[in-house]
Parts: structure tokens; sequence; C-alpha cells
């Protein structure tokens, strides 16, 4: 039995991803998490997830080691008493608006942490270090000659343009460097846009979804034009158990999205069809965020079989069907920041 530790394991992604690997007897599921949120306004939404996350870990058995994974004698203690074949490193800042009002935080629990996580990993002879990175490390996607935008692949430039992105680019090269010189074997994992069931972290599609049954209406800014790559988790989750303790994702990187691109008006327009009485408004703001779209998830598709199964319709629907049995309980206030 091989011994899998996820850092962040009580985070939006990383508790899904434990209650997968927990249906695999070949693995024993250990979690670490420091409990940190970094909203005030979304603590009670927070609150009120979290206890659904450790009823659901609880269930299956998996229980937590409280750690601060920014403290490096604490990721060494942590190391060393539960000598793990396998890290997932999820602990980090949740999303990019965070990392640019407090760029000092984005420093510690992005960079520091994952700092400490590789350097442990690599002095207690880890078998695999699966790191989750972002697609924001790519910064703005490139375009052709008619301004369409090219899906990044794995092996384009990556030029970040904000500081979360910064940081998890910092981290993927550290990784490297661990294992051009410490022999550490890695798997790097840039996912987008991922959103579903727990989801706190007053993401587009939370807030939009939220604000559908709460009968509030959804502000397009810009027009709505920009576009992601909406991915909905069990397709995050699906690709990225594909990569554990598998020799054909040793020293890779994989982009793992929906690999189709959607703008924030479509998402607004989904939800309207799937709530009819959501009303949708426009405004003329334009926030600061590169250009993106569709990542490129052949390589995920051809070295893995990742088959991603949730295109907007389908995620959103079975999101919004989740949160209505939520909603009731949860609080969103009128500003966020």
């Amino acid at each position: 039995m091989k011994k899998i530790l996820i850092t962040g394991g009580l985070g939006f992604i990383g508790h899904h991803v434990a209650l997968q690997l927990s249906q695999n007897k070949n693995f024993e599921i250990i979690l670490a998490d420091h409990e940190q949120y970094f909203f005030d306004k979304g603590r009670h939404n927070y609150n009120y997830y979290l206890s659904i996350r450790k009823q659901l870990l609880n269930e299956k058995g998996i229980s937590t080691i409280p750690t601060d994974i920014s403290n490096f004698q604490a990721v060494t203690d942590l190391f060393k008493a539960n000598t793990p074949d396998i890290i997932l490193h999820f602990a980090s800042l949740p999303v990019a608006g965070v990392a640019d009002y407090f760029p000092h935080l984005a420093k510690q629990h992005i960079f520091d942490s994952t700092y400490n996580a590789i350097h442990c990993a690599s002095e207690q002879h880890v078998k695999q270090f699966v790191y989750i990175s972002s697609s924001m490390v790519y910064g703005s996607f490139p375009k052709d000659e008619q301004g369409n935008i090219i899906p990044p692949a794995e092996d384009f430039p990556c030029n970040p343009i904000d500081i979360y992105g910064s940081f998890k680019l910092c981290g993927e090269n550290i990784l490297k460097a661990y294992h051009e010189r410490k022999k550490l074997a890695y798997t790097i994992i840039r996912p987008s846009a991922v959103y579903g069931f727990t989801d706190c972290n007053f993401r587009v599609t939370e807030l939009f979804a939220a604000n559908a049954l709460l009968g509030k209406p959804l502000l397009l800014d810009n027009g709505g034009q920009h576009l992601l790559d909406f991915t909905y988790i069990d397709d995050v989750v699906h690709g990225l158990t594909l990569t554990i303790d598998n020799e054909a994702a040793i020293n890779h990187t994989f982009n793992i999205s929906r690999g189709e691109s959607r703008s924030i008006k479509d998402l607004a327009e989904t939800l309207s069809s799937i709530v009819p009485a959501t009303t949708i408004e426009l405004s003329e703001a334009k926030p600061f965020r590169p250009n993106r779209g569709a990542m490129n998830v052949d390589k995920a598709k051809k070295m893995l079989g990742y088959n991603p199964q949730f295109d907007l319709t389908k995620g959103i629907e079975v999101y919004v069907e989740k949160m209505k049995a939520h909603i009731a309980s949860l609080n969103y206030p009128e500003k966020y920041y």
C-alpha cells in the first residue's frame, strides 16, 4: 500500500481528489491542512462548506493533520512522521485575486509552501511529487494572425502577467530544478476555471450560480466577452487521478481542463436557461485579466486517457442542482472586496 499525502486536502479540489482516491484500496490517504481562509466576507460560507467536506471525508475514514505548510519545520515534521510515497501539493492561495490584493500572502502560501513541500519531499525520497499549478502561468494566451486565441499546449512559453501566475510558475521551476539536481520525480498539473460543489472562493461560476438562485442579476463586466476554459470538478479529479502512481505521467506537465473556450456571457446565458428567472445586466467595467480561452489538452488525452465529460451546460446543471439544497444556508455580500 502506498501513502499519499495531500497538502491542502480540506480545500475545494483537494477534498474531492481525496474522496476519489480513497476508493483505491492500494492507497492510504493522509491529509494536511491549516484551515486558513483569505476572504473575511466569505468566512461564513467557508465554515459551512468546510463542515460538509470534513463529514464526507470522515465517512471515508480520512482524517486531517493540522499543518501550516508555509512553516518549514512543520512540514519537515509532517514528512518525517508519515513517510509518504506520493505528494499531491494543493496548499496555496486559492484564487488569483487574493494574490493581487495581498502579495505577501501569495509569497507565503504559494512560494514558501511549495518550496517547503518540494524540499522535504526530496529529503524523504518521495516517489512522485504532483504539483497543482495553474493556467495563469501562460499569461495572455497567444493569438493567430486573425486575432483568434491559440489554445496553449504544455510546451508553449509561460509569461504570467499577474502575481498568482508568477508564483505558480516559480513553483514549477523549483520542482524541475529539484528533479535535475535531486532526482525528485514530478508531475505538474495546470487546471483552468474549475467549478463545482463546495467552492467558496468567489469565482465567477460560484457567484453567478448563487446570484441566479437568489434572484440577483448577473453582471457582465465588459459585456461578458472574457473567455475561460470552464472545467467541472469531476473532470479535474478524473484527469488528476490518472497521473497518480502512473509511470506515463512522471516528469511531465499536463493541461487538465475541458479544452473548450466559452465566454462569461455564455456562462450567464447558460444559467439563465437553467434558472429561468435570471436577469443579466451589462457593465462597462474592464477588469484586469490576461486574455485566455481554451487550453490544449491533447497531451493528457493521448498519454493518460483523459476524457472530460462535462461541457458547460452539463456541469452547470449539476452544480446548480447541488447548490439548491444549500443556498438558504449561505451568505453572499453585496460587495466582495
